[in-house]
């Protein structure tokens, strides 16, 4: 991506994308394209939901939407040979499942601009990111711009 170093880029791991003061932070530094690490999604799966591949994406998406930047987010996946390294017994293998990766590219309006892969595929993800929709977005809702409340906002 030509021009790169210009831009304002940040990132977060894992479940710092649900702590409000941790996003803000990065919305008032008025990041563009943010970097989302996540872990495998497939562990206790059916028996916590906000560990789920659908909860990330809608994390993922919310964050794109709140910061008004884009969203690149990168997820690990589970091996067989993991699932052997790490359960010693069965219970412990049903509680872990191969795969687990949302990896998944959204625009500053929560568009997703990238076709997801397959939760047990590995690969990369392709998006054109127009700097240009950021702008726009801001003008709808800025949470750390023109729509913010700075009367009950505990950073200011």
């Amino acid at each position: 991506m030509r021009g790169l170093l210009n831009k304002i880029v940040g990132a977060l791991n894992c479940w710092e994308h649900i702590q409000p003061l941790s996003k803000y932070a990065m919305f008032a530094q008025d990041e563009q394209i943010h970097i989302g690490a996540w872990p495998s999604f497939s562990v206790y799966k059916g028996y916590v939901h906000s560990l789920s591949g659908e909860m990330n994406t809608a994390v993922s998406s919310v964050y794109a939407l709140e910061g008004q930047c884009f969203f690149i987010g990168a997820c690990a996946l589970v091996s067989q040979e993991m699932i052997d390294m790490m359960c010693q017994t069965e219970k412990h293998k049903s509680l872990l499942e191969m795969g687990g990766g949302y990896a998944c590219i959204y625009g500053p309006d929560g568009k997703q601009l990238a076709k997801p892969l397959s939760p047990d595929e590995e690969g990369l993800l392709y998006a054109d990111i127009d700097l240009s929709a950021i702008t726009l977005a801001k003008a709808v809702a800025n949470p750390a711009g023109h729509y913010s409340r700075p009367d009950v906002n505990l950073l200011s």
